[in-house]
């Protein structure tokens, strides 16, 4: 008796230190960044003990068959003939969804967390509840989920874009130049087009694909 007593005394203080472990591993706040144009996330984490991640997070679709590229018609019918021929001889196609994960610097991560913080991005406000949303045919959304202490809200926009050089700024309505700021301080700081054509690099040889707006975008890694 004594035995199974100590035994469930065990248990319960074991469970009791796995569950203070697992809330001193919960995050304080965090910034959720989708961008639009490009299948990638920008996540920055602030965590109860004031420390910080972040990752740039990159989704994409995967085969193992290359895209042929050709814009000649006649030829690339001849190519789809001699694929579907020999395809006996080929191994397999293989399809699946890649997610790649790029951890951003410690250092870098607190210095862009603290920089977006002092931005306001958390004052940014939804555009939808403003009623001031800029609509666009067939457009690609850059979309916010910012997580302060218990609150949680989530907001996008639609075709907005980092500003370059100083160029495409946005002149109205102020909630969407304030979005556009912290995409612009992002993209300063983490070079998005470097980064995802990184990616593609390293990636194992095959074609990859992404969907922007009612688009589908195709590339091959030559790995």
């Amino acid at each position: 008796m004594k035995k199974i007593l100590f035994l469930i005394l065990v248990i319960i203080i074991s469970s009791n230190c796995f569950s203070q472990k697992l809330d001193s591993l919960q995050f304080k706040k965090y910034y959720k960044i989708s961008l639009a144009g490009k299948p990638q996330k920008i996540e920055l984490i602030q965590f109860k003990d004031y420390s910080y991640k972040g990752y740039i997070i990159t989704e994409l679709d995967y085969s193992n068959r290359k895209i042929r590229f050709t814009k000649n018609k006649t030829l690339s019918s001849i190519k789809d003939f001699l694929f579907k021929a020999t395809n006996i001889l080929r191994k397999k196609e293989v399809e699946k969804e890649v997610i790649d994960t790029s951890y951003i610097e410690l250092g870098l991560a607190k210095k862009l967390f603290l920089k977006l913080r002092n931005n306001n991005i958390e004052k940014i406000k939804n555009c939808k509840v403003e009623n001031n949303c800029k609509m666009f045919l067939d457009s690609d959304y850059t979309s916010f989920k910012i997580k302060n202490d218990n609150d949680y809200k989530s907001f996008g926009f639609q075709e907005l874009y980092p500003s370059e050089n100083g160029k495409y700024l946005e002149a109205a309505p102020q909630n969407r130049i304030e979005a556009q700021r912290i995409l612009t301080i992002l993209n300063n700081e983490l070079d998005f087009e470097k980064q995802f054509y990184d990616t593609i690099e390293r990636l194992p040889e095959g074609s990859y694909s992404y969907h922007s707006g009612n688009a589908t975008i195709s590339m091959n890694s030559e790995n």
